[in-house]
């Protein structure tokens, strides 16, 4: 089952970008949406999930993790109370702290955002088995099984 048909359209974002270890939040997004994730769930910045902030439903947010001794690939929730301490996800922790905090604000009744890592090596680019990895993980996290 596709992850668009469980999630809804962009119920599930990846931050990153195009480069190195950073993509793989991007690289998994794109396995998950049968490789065309829709545009607007391929985000740069935190700040990019304003557009979701008073949205009711859940949503799941995807970023690299940064971790040179876990297994490359696995995922790993990260909580709201991680975030707000200053837990190291990729370059966006701090930023998408604040964000979860705001939409808590704005949303106090809204379901919940979910954070996972996919925990990779600072590197030049992703391997494909780590990206396979991740989203089987992933997969069998959000109850959707292969």
């Amino acid at each position: 089952m596709k992850a668009s048909s469980i999630l809804g359209e962009c119920r599930l974002v990846a931050l990153g970008s195009a480069h190195g270890s950073d993509g793989v939040g991007w690289a998994v997004a794109r396995a998950l949406y049968g490789g065309q994730p829709p545009e607007a769930c391929l985000l740069n910045t935190p700040a990019e999930l304003a557009r979701w902030l008073e949205d009711a439903e859940g949503l799941v947010i995807l970023d690299a993790l940064f971790d040179e001794s876990a297994t490359p690939g696995t995922v790993r929730e990260v909580s709201a109370p991680e975030l707000a301490q200053g837990f190291a996800l990729g370059s966006h922790g701090p930023g998408l702290a604040e964000m979860l905090g705001l939409r808590r604000v704005l949303s106090p009744a809204g379901a919940p955002w979910r954070v996972y890592g996919v925990r990779v090596p600072s590197a030049p680019s992703v391997d494909q088995q780590v990206i396979a990895r991740a989203e089987r993980m992933l997969r069998d996290l959000l109850g959707q099984g292969a």
